[in-house]
């Protein structure tokens, strides 16, 4: 078995790129002449099974074909490395087509009260919406129910499935007619701070006044490290929930970043009502700068298709609807920002 250890070695030594073709004569050559020193059968043909496997593996590891011959590239196989499917995603939208147009996945709308906006050209009908999303590829309108025609435009609420490589989204399923719309269920805001005992009530009714409660908003906004106002449209005020628009009943929140005691004694005096005073670690400027560099050049740094990123006081965080948003994507908005100021929420939903 040395001739063929010296055989591998010289093999392993040889420059592939420099002759390739001759290296793969020499390997034959020096090959035969293993085999003609073995005189038993056996011997010679476990030689020649070990120099076959030893020769491929060489090759296998050192290069692959190319039109000079040999290279030293070396190539990933599928037992090693197994290809992975594209993420499959879903959604429910708005899908539109105009005539020289691909069709579109609608993820934002275009107001048509914009200055200067044009819209597609309609004749008849309702107006065709104005969006605007990536293109879909594989998409063909025959037999499929709940279109809208304008002119040249076609337009419908379909649930889509397939996938996305960032910029094109590939049909994968047969897309299938919805409804999008319908009645938006009301936001309810509750206060973070626990209800005194006795539960919240008007502690000065002289002062539920619009003067006071222009007074208290303007001390409130005028302190540089206000994070947030809001109204709680839920918990009872003297026993009752407010009316709506009945805010001189609703326990208004004010929330700063620091001097939490302090700012809570000078709103009191001038506002009647229930007040609660608590503590965030963003101010409104701050999450109103953040919203707006993700919407630009740091949003798309992480990755992200921002479609919008709006204040969430309430929360004391930025809220972020992107067109995909994976775990590496939030992790990566987390080391910027730190853990909980960023949501993202993503518009296609991974399936599974």
């Amino acid at each position: 078995m040395n001739d063929v250890r010296d055989l591998i070695e010289r093999l392993v030594d040889t420059p592939l790129r420099s002759y390739p073709h001759r290296v793969f004569e020499q390997a034959l050559l020096d090959a035969e002449r293993v085999r003609r020193r073995r005189t038993q059968r056996r011997v010679a043909a476990l030689s020649g099974a070990a120099l076959f496997v030893a020769v491929a593996a060489v090759f296998a590891i050192r290069g692959q074909s190319d039109r000079h011959g040999l290279t030293v590239e070396a190539t990933a196989t599928s037992s090693t490395h197994p290809s992975t499917r594209p993420t499959q995603y879903e959604v429910d939208a708005l899908v539109e087509q105009s005539k020289r147009a691909a069709p579109i996945l609608c993820i934002t709308t275009i107001p048509r009260a914009l200055p200067g906006f044009v819209g597609p050209s309609h004749v008849n009908g309702p107006p065709p919406p104005a969006c605007d999303g990536p293109p879909i590829s594989g998409w063909d309108w025959t037999g499929l129910t709940g279109t809208q025609t304008s002119g040249h435009n076609i337009w419908g609420d379909f649930h889509v499935v397939g996938t996305y490589d960032g910029k094109t989204f590939t049909l994968t399923r047969q897309p299938v007619a919805t409804q999008l719309g319908g009645p938006v269920p009301p936001v309810l805001i509750t206060t973070p701070c626990p209800a005194p005992k006795g539960g919240w009530v008007v502690t000065n009714p002289s002062r539920l006044t619009l003067t006071g409660f222009t007074a208290v908003d303007a001390a409130a906004n005028a302190q540089p490290d206000l994070a947030g106002i809001w109204n709680d449209n839920t918990t009872p005020v003297n026993g009752h929930v407010a009316a709506l628009g009945d805010f001189p009943h609703e326990v208004r929140t004010y929330a700063f970043t620091g001097h939490i005691a302090q700012h809570r004694a000078e709103l009191a005096a001038l506002w009647g009502g229930p007040i609660c005073v608590v503590q965030h670690k963003h101010t409104q400027g701050e999450l109103g700068d953040i919203a707006t560099a993700l919407q630009g050049p740091t949003g798309q740094r992480l990755g992200l298709e921002v479609a919008s990123a709006t204040s969430d006081e309430v929360h004391d965080r930025v809220n972020v609807t992107t067109i995909i948003a994976t775990p590496a994507m939030q992790h990566a908005v987390d080391r910027q920002y730190g853990p909980g100021t960023v949501r993202l929420t993503p518009i296609l939903n991974p399936i599974g």
